[in-house]
Parts: structure tokens; C-alpha cells; sequence
């Protein structure tokens, strides 16, 4: 039985392994795609140029460099599964391409940087090319006034990524754990053949060489068998073409793995090596590896107490940080304004209240401009973690992701209480009084505000999404004081509407309008790009999203080793006592009885185990998931033990009959 568990645990081992290179392909693919060397994150934000001005220097540089330059983007429509590649220059494809990424789910198109659209220029960027070409890229971003972050492309970098940010660092170290326990399942299943050896005489040299070259024999097929389904299922799966950098990953990981067993091996024996008066007790030559079984699966259980925590706080971190980047989907239509180009001094250009007022009427003008308790410091001991002012078509955005439907009379429908200004704390309202003069486009004036801005109170159970002053960034509130206008440009001031709208609080939900008033207007000629206001957040939410799955998938694996390590531990249990487990059932004792010392044993594990996952946390009421631990490791161990004696007894009535 114990060959068998060494070939499986092998061939498992040898599994892992495969979904760890996968990792390291998906890696990869994230950080580097298209193959690339370089990945920079660019900002065009202070930038003078136009975006067109932008796309056609960088399709010249591309063009004279021979830089083959990528533009990363998350697809709006469907921003967690769909990744497109924008190409610059004359590689750029005549018509969209489907592409192929490694990562199941995800797919996307092959497009021209010509198609960007209203898609953003900050953001990702990949290329490939020369030392020469490379540079010269680098001084065309100083140049245009952009802000680039590059990395380079080295394997130990994604190797690092790979193990270290997916989580997959965890059950590499447990492989290499189960790899120490297989040498130490098959040098007890050779241990009494190796004292007859000692009895005849045998050298030391020749016996180490045997068992080693015996354990690796055994290994041979299950770790050959194993990789060759993992390659057919990359081939089956449409992956052909991240056959290479995932067979040289696999094929990597497995010389590192067979290099530890060797070690692994050369230690069991050397530690188990029986003397002349061990053999001539007559005593089981199973008996060394008991211990060294159980320091294993310690081993292991300590790995999981201490480290496995942290990785499924991870995996919940980056989804709650998906879940708040998502926000952003119900915006997808909408659009803001990069300004620029020749204006008076630091003044904003004329013609933006024009536009905003054009839109209003059309009702595709979208406003939200959100306060937390840092900005404020008037939101303190309020009941209140924010301050929003927004607009009815912002709430017609937002609402049917946060399930309510916009009244007239209720806004905010069944999620929002009407608050007056009676209600407010003294300090809140106090700061509301001393404001709103300051954007009152009927004068200086605080009269007439709970008419023209009611006050509500959000009761819903989701955060609620507000556009930040910062460019470009989200703010989720959960008990937000709510401050709602029917129309934004004649309640506000034009320099409250200018402001609002540099600063991307005031966004736009037809980007074809926008583009048309543009084009034959003077106001046209300070826009630097009209520009997706959701692509920088749905991209984060993206990989976030790909972050969390392969933490989960780490954590899933680490369990299974534990399995496996568990299961040798049990059989290796079994054999060790295979003499007394006779005696004791043919006197007629029950399996519970037999196995009672093992219970209380894998009971105070168990224990300790869980001791170990709730003292860090103690008073947290989250933690109490890991009182699971108890029945989630017992149970399976027990079924183990039981099973492993059952078939030790058995075979041990097969050869005396």
C-alpha cells in the first residue's frame, strides 16, 4: 500500500507543481504581456498635448524604433474577463484580432491604437525592442510632460511575483514538505530489506545508492505521467501557445523538487540508519520513521496555522477591493475632460458652463462629488462618514446597482431618509451654511437651500459610490450624508461647474455628443482627450480580481497537500505498529479502542491548530471560522487512520493464512 501512496503523492506533488507553473504563466501574462520586456504605468495627466497629438507621436516612435508598444486595457463591457491589447505603430493589426490568454475565462482582441476611441491613454503599457529603442521612449514620455513607472522583464522577477504576490509560495513550501514525507514513506517501506543488507554485509555506499535510485525509479512514472496530462491539458484547453514558458516553468520546478528529494533522501537514511543492536532486537525497522512522520505533518499544520491565514486575508482583501472598484461599471458610459493647451494664465478655459449647461438639458450631465471624514473635518462625531452632493442622472447611474429606483419625492427610493436641516449635527450643518453661499448661483446667500439641495440620509446595506476631487478615484461611503440637486447648472456657480469639471466630478454619458460640440466650437481646441472615466478602476478591479483567484486557488492547494501529508503520516502509523494492530484485533478490541491513543493525539493537534488561528485575532468576532478547524481536520484524519489500519490488519491476515 505504502508503494502506491509514494507513486500518488508523487504524481500529486508533481500536479501542484504544474498549477504553481500556470501561476508563473499567468504571471507573467499579467505583469508582461504580449511577450513584452518593459511595462510602464503612464500618466498623460499634466501633459499639453491633445490625445491625438499623443497617439501619433507614439505611433511615429513605435514606426522609427521599431518598438513594437501595446496599450493594456480592461473592457468596459465586461472589465473582470475581457483584456485587450491596443498596438501602436506598424504592427498594428488592419482589423481586431481575437486573442488567446492563459488564464481560463479571460479573453479579448488584438486592435490598432487607432481604435482606442474614448478609451484613456494613462494607464499600462507594454513593449519589446532594443536597449536604443527602449530609451528613446523613455525621453519621448519626459518629453511630452508624461510621468512613467518601468519596470524590466527578468525571469527570477515573475518568478518572485508569482510565488509571492499569488500566494503560490505557500504550497510550493508544502511540496517540498510532501516531497521530505515521500522519501520518508519509501525508506520505510524499504527499512527491513535494508537491515537484512546490513546483516549481510553489504556497504553503506552501495545500499544509499540503491535506495535512492530505487525511490527516484518509483517516482519516475507518476511524475512523467502527471506532467504529460498537465501538458495535454494546456494543449486541450487552446493554451498551445503558453506550451513553452509553462513546460519550462513545470520543467524547472521539477529538477528543483527531484534535487530536494535526493537531500531529503540522504537525511531520512542518514537519521534512520539502523545499528547491529536495533536489528538484534528484533524490533520493527519501521519504527525509526514514526517520529520523523509526525515532525512532518507538524510541520505542515504549523505552515497552515501561521501562513495560510494571511493568504486568505489577502484573497478576501484584493475581493473586497474588486467588489469597491466594480463602482466604477455603473459609469462605464460616461466621459470627462482632460484640459489644456492655450488658456489665460492658470484660468480655466471659456465655454465649459456652456457645455455643462448643453448637457444638463440633455440630461446626460452626471455629477457626484464626494467628501470623507479625513477632507472634512466637520463630518466629525456626526454619524456620518461622508458628505455627497449629486445629481438625479448620477443616482439614475448608480441606483440599480445598489437596489433602488429614483423617485421624485424619494431620490434615493427605499435607501434614502429625508433629513432637514433641523436634523443635522450643529457642526455639519454649521459648515453646509458657511458653503453654500459660496456655490449658490442665486447669490450669497444660504436661504433657500433645502429647497434647491435636500438632505438625505443613505440607508442602504452597499457602500455608496461618490466621485472624489481627486482625479480618477472612487469613494465608497457607508453612512453618507446625502445632498441631491435637480439641476447642477443652476444651482451651482460657473466656477463651481469649471471646478467640477476639470476635476472629473462632472462626467459626461454621451461621449459622441461631447466630441461633436467640441469639434466646431473654440472650447474645442483646450480639451486634450475626452476620456472614459471608469477604464482606470474597472483595469484595477481586473487585477485584483486575478490576484484574489489565484490566493484562493493557493489556499485550496495548501489544503490538499495537508490531506496528503496527513494520509502518509496514518499509513506510515499503521505499518510502524502493524504487529500490536494484529494482536489487539484478534483479542477481540474495537477500531475506537485500538486507535484511542491516536485520537487524543490528532485531537490535541487539532487544538493546537485552531489555538493557533484564533490567538492572533482573539476578540475578533471574523476569526470564529476558525473553530471549523477542529471537525474539518479531525474528521479526515480519523477516516485516515482507520483506514490505513484496516488495510495494515488485512494484510497482515493475507500472509499469515
Amino acid at each position: 500500500m505504502l508503494r502506491i501512496l509514494v507513486r500518488v503523492t508523487a504524481a500529486g506533488v508533481t500536479l501542484f507543481l504544474a498549477v504553481i507553473s500556470a501561476l508563473y504563466v499567468m504571471a507573467e501574462e499579467d505583469g508582461f504581456p504580449d511577450g513584452a520586456e518593459y511595462t510602464a504605468s503612464v500618466n498623460f495627466t499634466q501633459s499639453p498635448q491633445s490625445k491625438t497629438e499623443l497617439v501619433s507621436g507614439l505611433e511615429t516612435l513605435a514606426a522609427d524604433a521599431k518598438l513594437r508598444l501595446v496599450k493594456v486595457v480592461a473592457g468596459p463591457e465586461d472589465f473582470l474577463s475581457t483584456r485587450s491589447l491596443y498596438v501602436f505603430g506598424p504592427d498594428a493589426p488592419p482589423t481586431p484580432q481575437p486573442l488567446s490568454w492563459f488564464r481560463p475565462g479571460v479573453t479579448g482582441q488584438l486592435r490598432a491604437a487607432t481604435d482606442l476611441g474614448d478609451t484613456p491613454l494613462d494607464g499600462t503599457f507594454v513593449y519589446s525592442g532594443s536597449a536604443r529603442a527602449a530609451a528613446a521612449l523613455d525621453a519621448w514620455f519626459k518629453r511630452s510632460g508624461a510621468t512613467a513607472t518601468i519596470q524590466h522583464s527578468d525571469a527570477g522577477t515573475i518568478f518572485g511575483y508569482a510565488l509571492l504576490n499569488t500566494g503560490a509560495w505557500l504550497p510550493f513550501l508544502t511540496c517540498l514538505i510532501l516531497l521530505t514525507t515521500v522519501s520518508v514513506c519509501w525508506y520505510a517501506l524499504r527499512a527491513r530489506a535494508r537491515a537484512l543488507k546490513i546483516l549481510c554485509g553489504t556497504p553503506k555506499r552501495r545500499i544509499l545508492v540503491d535506495d535512492l535510485g530505487s525511490l527516484l525509479r518509483i517516482c519516475v512514472l507518476p511524475v512523467a505521467g502527471a506532467t504529460l496530462s498537465s501538458i495535454v491539458i494546456v494543449i486541450a484547453s487552446g493554451r498551445a501557445s503558453s506550451l513553452v514558458p509553462f513546460a519550462l516553468a513545470l520543467g524547472a520546478l521539477i529538477a528543483i523538487s527531484l534535487v530536494a528529494m535526493v537531500i531529503a533522501g540522504l537525511l531520512t537514511s542518514a537519521l534512520t540508519w539502523p545499528s547491529v543492536a536495533t536489528i538484534a532486537s528484533r524490533r520493527p525497522p519501521e519504527g525509526h520513521f514514526a517520529t520523523i512522520a509526525e515532525v512532518l505533518k507538524i510541520a505542515t499544520l504549523l505552515l497552515v496555522a501561521l501562513l495560510l491565514p494571511p493568504v486568505v486575508s489577502a484573497a478576501q482583501e484584493s475581493s473586497n477591493f474588486t467588489r469597491q472598484q466594480t463602482s466604477w461599471a455603473s459609469l462605464d458610459r460616461y466621459v470627462s475632460l482632460r484640459l489644456g493647451g492655450p488658456s489665460d494664465g492658470d484660468s480655466l478655459p471659456a465655454g465649459l458652463t456652456d457645455l455643462a449647461r448643453d448637457a444638463d438639458e440633455k440630461g446626460s450631465l452626471a455629477f457626484s462629488y464626494a467628501q470623507g471624514t479625513p477632507d472634512n473635518p466637520a463630518l466629525a462625531a456626526t454619524g456620518y462618514d461622508g458628505l455627497m452632493m449629486v445629481n438625479r442622472t448620477y443616482l439614475d447611474a448608480v441606483g440599480p446597482a445598489l437596489g433602488f429606483t429614483p423617485g421624485s419625492a424619494r431620490p434615493l427610493g427605499s435607501k434614502g431618509e429625508p433629513v432637514s436641516d433641523a436634523q443635522l449635527p450643529a457642526n455639519l450643518s454649521r459648515y453646509l451654511s458657511d458653503s453654500f453661499p459660496l456655490w449658490n448661483r442665486a447669490g450669497r446667500t444660504d436661504a433657500g437651500r433645502e429647497t434647491v439641495l435636500p438632505a438625505f440620509r443613505y440607508t442602504g446595506a452597499k457602500p455608496f459610490p461618490g466621485i472624489s476631487p481627486v482625479p480618477g478615484e472612487l469613494r465608497l461611503l457607508s453612512r453618507p450624508l446625502i445632498l441631491v440637486t435637480d439641476s447642477v447648472t443652476t444651482t451651482f456657480t460657473d466656477g463651481f461647474l469649471e471646478s467640477t469639471i476639470s476635476s472629473g466630478n462632472l462626467v459626461f454619458g454621451d461621449s459622441a455628443w461631447v466630441q461633436a460640440y467640441l469639434s466646431d466650437r473654440p472650447l474645442g481646441g483646450h480639451v486634450r482627450s475626452v476620456d472614459r472615466v471608469s477604464d482606470a478602476g474597472l483595469y484595477a478591479a481586473q487585477q485584483q480580481s486575478m490576484v484574489a483567484q489565484t490566493l484562493t486557488l493557493s489556499a485550496l492547494l495548501v489544503l490538499l497537500a495537508l490531506l496528503t501529508s496527513v494520509a502518509v503520516s496514518a499509513w506510515i502509523a499503521a505499518l510502524t505498529r502493524s504487529r500490536r494492530l494484529f494482536v489487539q484485533r484478534t483479542s477481540g478490541w474495537t477500531w475506537r479502542r485500538i486507535l484511542a491513543g491516536r485520537i487524543r493525539w490528532e485531537a490535541t493537534l487539532a487544538a493546537l491548530l485552531t489555538l493557533a488561528l484564533l490567538l492572533p485575532r482573539f476578540g475578533d468576532i471574523s476569526a470564529a471560522w476558525a473553530l471549523l478547524a477542529l471537525p474539518l481536520y479531525l474528521v479526515p484524519t480519523l477516516g485516515l487512520h482507520r483506514r490505513a489500519a484496516e488495510t495494515t490488519f488485512n494484510s497482515r491476515i493475507n500472509r499469515s493464512t
